[in-house]
């Protein structure tokens, strides 16, 4: 098991102290309307 976590401690892929590009996500609820498509998206910011 010990090099199992020594594999897994060697590389980590995901770098969080990098300044997100997106917004939060937001949901467009199309007025409370239920016959419409809802959905989530985001905001990219260039």
């Amino acid at each position: 098991m010990s090099n199992f976590n020594k594999i897994l401690s060697f590389e980590n892929a995901y770098d969080l102290s990098m300044k997100m590009n997106y917004s939060n996500p937001k949901v467009y609820r199309a007025n409370g309307d239920l016959q419409k498509r809802w959905y989530v998206y985001f905001l990219i910011e260039i």
